[in-house]
């Protein structure tokens, strides 16, 4: 009973609740709810299976809801046995889609691994399968630069300064000498060193410093560096070695002003494959039994005629570059032939060629002359 002033309360819009006096009001209700069920799961397109009868108890006992569906809030089974579709978001929640997802975020996971990890490889890896550049000639003006500008380096750096380091030039008769030692494969010096012209056309003395690694690790001025780092075993007050100096006194020896280097590939030596032996040859050698040179301000005991450059003294008749393209060491029995030979070879070739050529022609053209051949 509403009270003054006041409006009863709407009723929600719907279907009228069924009288006892209208029994059939229920089934229609029903039948049409039985409908929206179906369009729903069509528009959603998905087909759950339906429910077993509460008196039919399910395999194994237990009840198990068919995948892609759920039970409707509240437990109670909607109409006719059907079971709601479960939204998708629901394979993340938890149970098998959630086991399922995990996987396969745990396997993209190491597939990324595996693609960060070979994107940082690939810089070494492609070095190490880039095919590696053939060793250096003598004649090559880069090498020849390298080798004489290092040395050099090292002679004006000297610590305690000299007052008399020459420097040093190129000498294509120690390249040659070093290079012909180099092919033999062998770690031993040079035994023809001693020998007067053995070594070189003028030089009565030549000095050896050798090196052998592998091809991949060789570099120029890496290995004449390591010819001079055996200035810690070395002295210069004491003038004494405590282990090996030998190389060093070579590298800074005062007067030589010569050097030559060659740098050979070996298959194998000393168990080392693909060996490199880079040696390099010096004129006038060193000697021992003194420092390596004296002492002083730079250049301050150059020789007459001689200037300073770089803390070394110059002298351009010393400096001077000869081939010496006619010489070879006679120890190593090489058969070489020269750009004289090889013009020689050539002419004598043409001078063949255009004799055949004139004897044809005088015979197809004079029939009456006989000539022999």
């Amino acid at each position: 009973m509403a009270g003054a002033g006041l409006a009863a309360p709407r009723r929600p819009a719907g279907p009228p609740a069924p009288s006892p006096e209208d029994p059939g009001h229920g089934d229609e209700d029903a039948e049409h709810q039985h409908h929206r069920n179906h369009r729903l799961l069509h528009r959603r397109q998905h087909h759950c299976r339906r429910r077993p009868p509460a008196n039919e108890p399910p395999p194994g006992g237990t009840e198990r809801r068919p995948r892609g569906c759920r039970s409707p809030p509240g437990g109670a089974a909607p109409p006719n046995g059907l079971l709601a579709p479960r939204r998708r978001r629901a394979r993340f929640a938890g149970g098998e889609g959630s086991r399922t997802g995990r996987r396969g975020r745990e396997r993209a996971g190491e597939v990324m691994r595996v693609w960060v990890a070979a994107l940082a490889l690939w810089p070494v890896l492609r070095a190490a399968s880039k095919p590696l550049a053939p060793l250096p000639k003598i004649t090559d003006k880069k090498f020849i630069e390298l080798c004489v500008n290092t040395h050099n380096k090292l002679r004006s750096e000297v610590q305690p300064p000299a007052s008399n380091m020459r420097y040093m030039t190129w000498d294509a008769a120690l390249a040659r000498t070093a290079r012909a030692w180099g092919k033999k494969c062998t770690v031993q010096h040079n035994t023809y060193l001693d020998k007067k012209y053995q070594c070189h056309p003028n030089f009565t003395s030549v000095g050896e410093n050798l090196w052998l690694g592998n091809r991949k690790i060789f570099h120029v001025a890496n290995a004449i560096k390591l010819f001079y780092d055996e200035i810690k075993y070395y002295n210069f007050s004491t003038q004494k070695c405590s282990k090996i100096c030998g190389h060093y006194f070579q590298v800074v020896w005062d007067i030589s002003y010569k050097v030559g280097c060659a740098a050979t590939l070996c298959q194998q030596v000393l168990g080392i494959r693909d060996a490199v032996i880079f040696i390099c040859n010096y004129s006038p050698r060193y000697d021992f039994p003194r420092n390596p040179y004296i002492e002083g301000r730079s250049c301050s005991n150059c020789g007459k005629g001689d200037t300073c450059k770089n803390n070394l003294c110059r002298n351009p008749e010393r400096d001077k570059i000869i081939y010496y393209s006619r010489w070879y060491p006679p120890w190593a029995f090489t058969v070489v032939c020269d750009e004289a030979c090889i013009a020689v070879v050539v002419l004598r070739i043409l001078l063949m060629f255009f004799a055949f050529v004139a004897i044809y022609f005088l015979k197809k053209h004079f029939t009456n002359i006989h000539v022999t051949t």
